[in-house]
């Protein structure tokens, strides 16, 4: 599973939508779908604040856990 996926999973799961998100990550809901869609990697701050909000470590985002 790629980092989109695994973002789009947590996501989901924590019932929170792309735009509440981008809020929470202070970003452009464009930019933060890309990240889902694996158009774009988020870079180490945004992916350790995405893990932060998802509730997972930094390491369980990366590797897919």
């Amino acid at each position: 599973m790629n980092i989109g996926n695994k973002i789009k999973e947590l996501r989901v799961a924590k019932g929170l939508t792309q735009e509440e998100m981008a809020e929470k990550l202070d970003i452009a809901q464009a930019t933060y779908c890309q990240y889902e869609t694996n158009a774009k990697s988020p870079n180490v701050y945004i992916a350790s604040e995405i893990a932060k909000i998802l509730g997972v470590s930094l390491d369980q985002l990366m590797k897919g856990v």
